[in-house]
């Protein structure tokens, strides 16, 4: 295992920030019971060693042992009422304080929570196999309505505590420089991705709403990126065999990026709200967003 090449444990051995692999689709309705499913079996076929316990993403709710027994009543019982009552989602977690596996699937409740994107999210170990990546990414986008996605480097950053704005505060300065890492605050986008995608990753995916809104913008895209794939719901594009850093610094080449981002700029978000700490702001968050094909501004 080599060293991760961003991170910075907190006073309690939890990273303050630290370099991941993260897959995220984002959907425009909440996870049905029966596509939940769907995902959750996917998982498990490729990922299930990675589950030790699971919690309802209800407020107030604690992680519970994952085990046969767990197993069992989660798709017999509690999987059958997603959205009927209090539970709208679910985590699955390793465990681990750093270098952690987490699943996890959340809907918004259409009436008291407009205008938010659901989502199905993923994160491994920044070392993860990208072929592993990729695949589960593959199969996902064959069987879930998504609207918008990516996959690849992240840095994930504590948002609440006394650490938190030190932590965003660095993850500013890691994404100044290294482009290939995703600045990333979920609590934050899912107010504004369902009026567009976001921007490029290593993978980046588009959905049949976005991409009926401009058939050009996409038939513009799989002209300049070979690489994807086309599914019922969307499209999924790969920007080599595994992601990169981006590092700015050393010129490490990202033609790739600017090429689809230019392709795709059409569908991109207008406007973002600051990722948090004290040198995010609202400004600069949607500058990083277009940093590809803005690459002045930011």
């Amino acid at each position: 295992m080599g060293t991760n090449p961003f991170i910075e444990l907190g006073p309690d051995d939890v990273p303050n920030h630290e370099l991941k692999q993260g897959l995220v689709f984002y959907l425009r309705q909440a996870p049905s019971p029966a596509q939940a499913r769907r995902v959750h079996d996917l998982y498990l076929r490729h990922c299930e060693g990675h589950i030790r316990c699971y919690r309802s993403t209800a407020l107030g709710r604690d992680f519970v042992p994952w085990n046969r027994e767990a197993r069992r009543h989660f798709e017999q019982v509690l999987l059958p009422t997603l959205r009927t009552q209090e539970h709208w989602g679910y985590v699955f977690w390793d465990g681990r304080a750093r270098d952690s596996w987490q699943f996890m699937f959340h809907g918004f409740r259409p009436h008291s929570e407009p205008g938010r994107a659901s989502f199905y999210r993923f994160e491994f170990d920044w070392q993860v196999s990208p072929a592993l990546v990729k695949t589960l990414a593959e199969e996902i986008a064959r069987a879930v309505p998504f609207h918008s996605g990516w996959g690849g480097y992240f840095l994930q950053a504590r948002k609440a505590g006394p650490s938190a704005p030190a932590a965003l505060d660095a993850m500013y300065a890691v994404a100044r420089r290294y482009w290939g890492v995703n600045a990333y605050n979920l609590d934050v986008s899912v107010r504004y991705l369902l009026a567009g995608y976001g921007c490029v990753s290593w993978l980046t995916l588009i959905g049949h709403g976005l991409m009926e809104a401009a058939p050009a913008v996409l038939a513009s895209a799989k002209r300049g990126n070979p690489l994807f794939m086309e599914t019922d719901f969307g499209v999924a594009f790969c920007l080599g065999d595994a992601p990169v850093l981006g590092d700015r610094n050393r010129q490490e080449p990202l033609e790739a990026y600017v090429t689809l981002a230019r392709a795709l700029a059409p569908l991109q978000i207008q406007e973002h709200a600051s990722f948090g700490g004290t040198r995010w702001t609202e400004e600069c968050t949607l500058q990083w967003f277009r940093r590809f094909t803005h690459p002045d501004d930011f």
